[in-house]
């Protein structure tokens, strides 16, 4: 009988480990399979509908949803198998301190609140940081055999194709019918297209090379190869031109090292093809299509864009200084760029558009601005340790598949780090460096799991259950919610639906998501640049009392962003003439702008155009004044004082600015200068400023 019961015991044992060990096996493989789809899906993801958010946002809480999901398997993963606890080694140690080092910055940060949850824009603030880190942690926790590696790879190349396909889709890259403008695709933005294609083709390159015959997957990845360097070379990003042509390199060097057969005895035939089909795809462009050639003049050629990067470098630097340790926090570039502004005077002022920067266009001068000199020792420690980590486990690697897959990483953080000096990080290029140093970290033979009992593991992974799925509310659901809800108010509004509109903006702000204060920024947008309410009865309606009242709320947790100010004034500045009320309130928030950022121009004329809607033309035309001192060479400034003159009066002195206006561009037509429209619209009525508008071109050079 006893004999019976133990051996029905053992047997119930060995059913619940089998079961338990089936169980393991299927969430291994889930959790490898959902990494490679995250590579893949983030950077494809594109909403066409989207009026309100960007694609960095939608991007953005997928990866967090996401890795939610991801951080929930695994810690069922480990709670039924303790050796998938993730072993760490010196770049696994270096991240956990960066991301120490980014959590002192932002409590010392200028805007706290701000540099933890980061932008709707952006999405960098320490919460994306600590995604990043888990994303990492569970992928060197799981993904460690050859096979794991193959599946993620395969899938995120996959992905890789997929993008390519959409870009050169979405804009009819061929011959006959070239790219309306610079190849962006679903990443939204040209430079963003080329980091990633940079980072993603040397580690595609290794990984074919890895496969010895031929394939359909190795097919792919050449076709990817081709059409991948054919979007990189349309993103007309020199940066990631650079970043994309040195890891290639790097990646032919090492590998001709290692092999024993001429690498050309082989690939010949494939680089030459190659070859051959982007130098007659670059020569028929400069050939025969104007715009392409007008492209490669203007952003290749042209070192313009060059010496706005420079001058965003220098008051960087310059806002270093003021916060040399800690920095300024997450997120806040532009507290500091507000600041330190300053408006060369030797030569042409830097217009405008590149006076709101958020990013210095330098990833390490961005990492320094954020958390002073403790994070950006760190970050480089990180990053330039993984390299020279993985550089110095090459020898040792006994197989070729992974001394290559070891040499695309290489190449991939290489390219990163290239492409950083001329941009900044973003979800949809960061996962690859994520990935690589996932896989940097497990060559390390210092890697090690934490030593805790197998109770406390368990402990462990349940309060982390339990902690994700709580915070995936506020870090996921919320925004998400609140953003939908902004969409649906920002189609009602442009539909003329201002009550629905309005319900459907409180409903929006109700959430009160991180999103909270953008979105009443989009509510002063839309209002500005309506057409279709009248603009007294929108003075003077719902719409506008709630926000009017809401607006000091967004100062709460951003109370030195001066771009809120000046959008502020501007919208109030519109309604001042029907509303004396509003007139006060446009008034405070230029001033408030001014105070930030006292040597931005742009502010002064918006206060101009205000003053002169009420009647009030001596303090208008003060306000001009100061603008013109401060960008007395910005063809704006002089452009908006020539209509104001001209519409004042003061002819000769109108047409002495619209000749210095000419003198500054005199190519650009009035209609082209960004901002211009909205700034010169109501100033007179539609036939004077059209009037004006025909001297100006019959002006001569």
């Amino acid at each position: 009988m006893l004999y019976t019961k133990n051996s029905l015991l053992t047997t119930t044992k060995s059913m619940i480990n089998q079961q338990i060990n089936r169980t393991v096996k299927g969430l291994h493989l889930a959790i490898v399979w959902l990494i490679g789809i995250t590579l893949a899906l983030v950077p494809l993801l594109f909403s066409a509908q989207s009026v309100f958010a960007g694609m960095i946002f939608a991007k953005t809480m997928l990866f967090w949803g996401i890795v939610t999901l991801l951080v929930v398997l695994y810690c069922v993963l480990i709670y039924l198998d303790q050796n998938y606890t993730p072993k760490l080694s010196t770049v696994g140690w270096l991240f956990i301190g960066l991301i120490l080092v980014l959590l002192l910055s932002t409590i010392t940060s200028v805007q706290p609140y701000t540099s933890f949850w980061g932008t709707v824009d952006r999405a960098d603030g320490l919460m994306s940081w600590l995604y990043y880190f888990a994303f990492f942690v569970v992928t060197l926790g799981t993904v460690k055999t050859k096979k794991d590696w193959r599946v993620v790879i395969n899938l995120s190349m996959l992905g890789v194709l997929l993008v390519v396909i959409s870009s050169l889709y979405f804009f009819g890259v061929n011959i006959a019918h070239p790219p309306i403008s610079r190849v962006e695709g679903t990443l939204g933005n040209p430079v963003f297209l080329g980091g990633y294609l940079a980072m993603a083709l040397p580690l595609m390159l290794a990984y074919m090379l890895t496969i010895k015959h031929a394939s359909t997957m190795k097919l792919l990845l050449k076709s990817t190869l081709v059409l991948g360097s054919i979007a990189l070379l349309l993103t007309f990003s020199r940066g990631a031109w650079l970043a994309g042509v040195v890891a290639s390199i790097v990646i032919a060097v090492y590998y001709l090292k290692q092999r024993q057969k001429p690498f050309f005895h082989i690939s010949k035939k494939t680089i030459v093809t190659t070859s051959i089909a982007v130098v007659i795809l670059l020569l028929g462009l400069l050939s025969f299509n104007q715009q392409f050639t007008s492209l490669w003049q203007t952003k290749v050629a042209s070192s313009q864009s060059l010496t706005y990067r420079l001058h965003i470098w220098g008051v960087g630097l310059e806002s270093i200084k003021e916060k040399p340790l800690l920095g300024w926090g997450l997120e806040n570039f532009k507290i500091a760029f507000d600041q330190n502004f300053r408006q060369p005077t030797e030569t042409k002022l830097i217009p405008f558009g590149e006076t709101h920067a958020d990013r210095a266009h330098n990833e390490y001068i961005d990492m320094a601005t954020a958390g002073g000199a403790m994070v950006l020792i760190v970050y480089l420690l990180l990053m330039l340790g993984a390299l020279v980590i993985g550089i110095k486990k090459l020898p040792s690697l006994k197989d070729s598949e992974s001394r290559l897959l070891t040499i695309g990483f290489i190449g991939s953080l290489l390219a990163y780090l290239i492409f950083a000096i001329t941009a900044f990080h973003l979800i949809v290029n960061f996962l690859w460096v994520l990935f690589a140093l996932a896989w940097i970290n497990n060559l390390d033979n210092s890697a090690g799991s934490p030593s805790v009992s197998k109770l406390l593991s368990k402990t462990l992974s349940v309060v982390i259950i339990i902690i994700m799925a709580v915070s995936s509310y506020f870090t996921i659901a919320n925004p998400v919610l609140a953003v939908n809800q902004a969409q649906y108010g920002s189609i009602q509004f442009v539909n003329g639906k201002v009550d629905e509109s309005l319900a459907s903006f409180k409903r929006a702000l109700e959430h009160k998501s991180f999103a909270t204060n953008t979105i009443r920024a989009q509510m002063a947008v839309l209002a500005i640049n309506t057409s279709v309410v009248n603009n007294q009865e929108l003075s003077s309606n719902n719409f506008h009392e709630y926000l009017n009242d809401s607006i000091k709320d967004s100062f709460i947790t951003e109370p030195l962003n001066s771009h809120y100010h000046l959008l502020f004034g501007i919208y109030n500045g519109k309604f001042a003439q029907f509303n004396p009320s509003t007139a006060k309130l446009a008034d405070y928030h230029f001033r408030r702008c001014a105070e930030l950022s006292p040597n931005r121009g742009e502010v002064y004329l918006w206060w101009t155009k205000m003053y002169n809607s009420i009647g009030d033309k001596t303090r208008a035309e003060i306000k001009l004044e100061q603008a013109m001192r401060l960008a007395p060479t910005n063809e704006i400034t002089t452009a908006f004082a020539g209509f104001f003159y001209m519409l004042n009066g003061d002819t000769d002195k109108g047409t002495l600015m619209l000749q210095k206006t000419r003198e500054i561009e005199p190519i650009t037509p009035l209609n082209s200068m960004g901002g211009l429209n909205g700034l010169i619209n109501g100033l007179g009525t539609t036939e004077e400023i059209q009037q004006i508008k025909v001297l100006y071109a019959n002006l001569s050079d």
